[in-house]
């Protein structure tokens, strides 16, 4: 897969960040159900999930479906509790969403802040990680910020995941130096409101 591929599948993916080396699973996963018999609203050929808020609330999508402002869009799913059905998908709208392509939304655990990729014009590379924030959970997103030339290279930048506690974030990169194709990198801080630390490849 390289920066600009898409898969075609429903996928949620989880950031786990051990304190050990070691890691044991005391559990067994259920057997696989299609997204789409849960959320009928999604579409499985022109949406992917990209993360959950922490509160289970909000389900955040890349999309290509029709409505959007260019490439791939980002859309919300809402609903009012945890077992209560999701509400039809909501474009974020501009300037969160851009002619190009956005994807890879990664939300924080308070709700107020997310990182997402982008090749919007303007950055330092073929695709720039971005953060957006809000004043409360129900407040609209803000303009995006390009998260810097720390972070962002003249390499493709993608697929930004932060940490709950908000001190380290996982991406994937393109820049030289790495193993082979794009290799996983992680920025540290010492606190929420510290700036990013140089990227480092957790294998060297």
């Amino acid at each position: 897969m390289n920066a600009t591929t898409k898969p075609l599948i429903l996928v949620c993916v989880v950031l786990a960040t051990c304190a050990t080396s070691s890691v044991r699973a005391d559990f067994t996963f259920g057997e696989p159900v299609d997204l789409r018999t849960v959320v009928p609203e999604l579409d499985g050929t022109a949406d992917g999930v990209s993360c959950l808020s922490f509160d289970g609330l909000e389900m955040y999508i890349d999309s290509q479906r029709p409505g959007g402002y260019g490439d791939w869009d980002f859309w919300v799913l809402r609903r009012p509790s945890e077992d209560a059905d999701w509400g039809p998908p909501e474009n974020l709208g501009v300037p969160i969403n851009s002619p190009k392509e956005d994807s890879s939304f990664s939300i924080s655990a308070d709700g107020l802040s997310a990182y997402f990729s982008s090749n919007r014009l303007g950055g330092y590379g073929s695709f720039d990680i971005y953060i957006v924030t809000r004043p409360t959970t129900t407040d609209p997103w803000g303009s995006p910020v390009n998260v810097g030339s720390q972070i962002n290279g003249s390499a493709a930048d993608t697929a930004p995941s932060v940490s709950p506690d908000g001190l380290e974030l996982h991406f994937v990169s393109w820049r030289t130096g790495g193993y082979g194709d794009g290799d996983i990198y992680v920025a540290r801080r010492e606190t929420t409101t510290d700036l990013w630390g140089k990227p480092a490849n957790p294998s060297r």
